[in-house]
């Protein structure tokens, strides 16, 4: 039995994490989705669409364009970010020992049995680290399925924790807890957080 384990930066799985629970900033960073009931163009049972509610649209983007600029200042507010950052730091390292101690137990059976892939050099090398993936299950790893698998990664890693605004104190205490970990420390710790830079953190 042979195992990969794919590391993510713990910073930037904490970001995507709050990201993606929070509408007021996923559509502000990712674009608002838009709500076909709210204006009129949600097809009726006969299949037609209606003409759009022009009113309701001009009332609507008003009251996007407002409530975007407040979202927008909310979001600078380390503060509010907080809560959720932490739990989400939290859950990482939770979920990050829970697969050290499998791991450390299976290379107690078999040292070679367990793979460690960073995601951003998967996605900045992806046929080097997928020839390393198939030595590691002893398969085959011809050039066309490498080309197929890295045709499917993004350009390039995305840095999420651009997007979110750190709490000075998080950022010490997640540094504490990579520096018990020398690979997550020497990959992470010193990360670039934001921006120009954290410090700029509350």
């Amino acid at each position: 039995v042979r195992f990969i384990f794919v590391v993510r930066s713990p910073w930037d799985q904490a970001a995507t994490r709050a990201v993606r629970h929070n509408r007021d900033a996923h559509s502000l960073i990712y674009g608002r989705r838009f709500d076909a009931d709210k204006a009129g163009l949600r097809a009726d049972e006969s299949g037609q669409r209606p003409e759009p509610n022009r009113a309701f649209g001009a009332r609507a983007a008003n009251a996007t364009r407002q409530s975007e600029h407040v979202n927008s200042q909310k979001l600078r507010d380390a503060n509010y970010w907080r809560a959720p950052l932490t739990r989400n730091i939290r859950q990482y390292f939770h979920t990050f020992e829970r697969a050290q101690w499998i791991a450390d137990a299976v290379r107690e059976v078999d040292r070679d049995a367990f793979l460690t892939v960073y995601l951003e050099d998967l996605i900045n090398e992806p046929h080097p680290e997928l020839q390393r993936w198939c030595e590691h299950l002893d398969i085959d790893c011809p050039l066309a399925w490498r080309e197929l698998v890295a045709g499917t990664l993004f350009a390039s890693p995305h840095a999420s924790r651009y997007h979110v605004k750190w709490h000075r104190e998080l950022v010490t205490q997640t540094r504490r807890q990579l520096a018990t970990n020398t690979d997550l420390h020497r990959r992470y710790a010193h990360q670039p957080l934001l921006a120009p830079d954290v410090d700029a953190a509350a």
